[in-house]
């Protein structure tokens, strides 16, 4: 009964939705298929300094800010709050819209965060500097890849990189369980997306609409003015 369908970072083979392709774009992936040792020679090879400079910052972190500790599935609902309250904030600074003022979304996050299967789950992954979380992330994890939906920081630490610093924490747990890829979607405008892949796969946006009344009002409300 939908009159129009808009999707993003589709993957290629999908015929039902590719006539409405508008945008074609790179999917940023760090390939962990041959694990986090093979992932750290992929990045030096391309001439990466990134992972050297980030566990420089790591250190420089621990130093003055306390000792630094990963937890790669966090279960625990404050945890999550915080992540979405941290996430809110950025959205407002940024100027766009905050997801998490709507109520559905809250609800579905936090309806992931509770499910635990071997093949789906929701995870929640924080950092901490002398017990206090400074950042974190909540995605979504298949039995071989975690998707990025929400990653954050509190911005008291930036100098720091702790995003950075999350990301690899987040990638040597991955590959040591097995996960084969992190999907951290479009890398257009994220220079840490850009910094952190060592692959890339193609994806595309857009809309595909039914002859219908509803197909047409969406239509003239996208449509580009001439």
């Amino acid at each position: 009964g939908l009159g129009a369908y808009e999707f993003g970072t589709l993957l290629p083979g999908q015929p039902w939705f590719e006539h409405g392709a508008s945008k074609h774009l790179d999917s940023a992936v760090l390939d962990l298929t041959g694990g986090f040792a093979a992932y750290e020679e992929s990045m030096r090879a391309k001439g990466s300094k990134v992972i050297k400079q980030t566990r420089y910052k790591e250190r420089k972190m621990g130093r003055q800010a306390g000792e630094v500790t990963f937890r790669f599935d966090v279960r625990d609902d404050a945890s999550l709050a915080t992540v979405q309250s941290w996430k809110s904030a950025q959205y407002r600074t940024m100027g766009r819209a905050d997801r998490f003022a709507r109520p559905w979304v809250v609800e579905l996050v936090e309806r992931l965060h509770h499910t635990h299967e071997n093949d789906f789950a929701g995870v929640l992954s924080m950092l901490y500097a002398d017990g206090k979380p400074v950042a974190g992330h909540f995605g979504l994890r298949s039995d071989h890849t975690l998707v990025t939906w929400f990653p954050v920081y509190d911005p008291e630490y930036a100098k720091f990189s702790p995003g950075l610093i999350l990301h690899l924490h987040m990638a040597e747990e991955a590959a040591a369980m097995g996960l084969r890829h992190i999907d951290m979607g479009p890398d257009i405008g994220w220079r840490y997306k850009q910094e952190l892949k060592n692959h890339s796969i193609p994806v595309t946006e857009g809309v595909v609409r039914r002859p219908s009344a509803a197909g047409a009002v969406h239509w003239a409300r996208h449509a580009p003015v001439t």
